[in-house]
């Protein structure tokens, strides 16, 4: 496969996981917060499908956080010569603001796992930092 092609293809893949995850989580919030506490069921019906929809959350923000450095090696394997060293390239890319926007995606993306974690319990408060989280 030519290089320009395994660039694209892997970018796509890189994307479409960041994207899904963010859609997952989103989607979890959506239907927690609009549609669950809307739909007529009592409390106790409410729960089981609360924690369900905190389980896609997680698994939508776990994405995420491995997108991040993802995205950031792949920037950097399309910096590189083929005998250069990704080191210095990286080191490189993490200090622009792309790099730290990642670096902040990655921080962002793992609490949003823990607030998910917190809302599986039953807690309105993850579900609260969850939604900060992924909205920053």
């Amino acid at each position: 496969m030519p290089d320009s092609l395994t660039d694209a293809v892997a970018s796509a893949l890189i994307n479409l996981a960041h994207y899904a995850g963010l859609t997952v989580a989103l989607g979890a919030i959506t239907l927690r917060v609009l549609v669950l506490s809307r739909c007529g069921l009592t409390v106790s019906e409410r729960a089981p499908k609360a924690s369900e929809a905190a389980r896609a959350g997680m698994w939508g923000a776990v994405l995420l956080l491995v997108a991040a450095p993802l995205r950031a090696l792949n920037q950097v394997r399309t910096l590189v010569e083929p005998d250069e060293s990704w080191l210095p390239v990286l080191q490189g890319v993490l200090g622009t603001s792309l790099g730290r926007a990642l670096l902040l995606q990655a921080i962002w993306a793992a609490a949003a796992i823990v607030a998910f974690l917190v809302a599986r319990q039953g807690r309105d408060r993850g579900w609260k930092i969850a939604t900060i989280a992924l909205v920053i």
